[in-house]
């Protein structure tokens, strides 16, 4: 039974989508996000802003929904929905399964080498299909005492859409320092 719920957990992760446009949950890569006073966001090491949203198309059986956009304009580069997990089987599981899923929804999409482990810190990335200039990854990984399962689509990281986003953001981040 517990397998059974599983799965139906996992389908709503991969209903809510049209990556084939850059779409995922409700958000479109190259698009602005419009940033309100109460959402939360961080400044990453990339000078990217990372925004915790909010989306009516976020799949049920989400916790989290990322955005990560240039820091002026909030142009979306990124979006990532989360999954938690209590451990590393458990996660492991569930991102196997993701990837037969979107691998079975998507078979046109170049399949690229996977799993790769994340060394010491564990987890790993068990998909990364690519098509034009879209990069769907699915992977797990420790974040404290749990585990988080991630979906993520984001512009193909050799596409000129990817290098455009990263010029951006260097601009950006310099614009708003002056």
């Amino acid at each position: 039974m517990s397998r059974l719920i599983a799965l139906l957990l996992c389908f709503p992760m991969l209903a809510q989508a049209s990556i084939e446009s850059g779409t995922l949950a409700g958000f479109r890569l190259g698009d602005q996000f419009s940033l309100s006073g109460a959402t939360l966001t961080k400044i990453m090491g990339d000078r990217s802003v990372r925004i915790i949203a909010a989306s009516p198309e976020l799949p049920a059986d989400a916790d989290l929904l990322h955005v990560y956009a240039t820091p002026g304009s909030y142009t979306i580069g990124k979006i990532i929905i989360q999954r938690w997990e209590d451990n590393a089987a458990g996660a492991e599981r569930l991102a196997g399964k993701l990837k037969a899923r979107w691998e079975s929804k998507y078979p046109e999409w170049e399949s690229l080498q996977a799993p790769v482990p994340f060394g010491k810190s564990g987890g790993a990335m068990v998909a990364r299909l690519v098509k034009g200039p879209y990069a769907l990854v699915i992977f797990y990984r420790p974040v404290e005492e749990r585990y988080a399962v991630s979906v993520e689509l984001e512009f193909e990281s050799r596409s000129p859409e990817r290098k455009a986003w990263k010029q951006q953001i260097a601009a950006e981040a310099t614009d708003s320092s002056n």
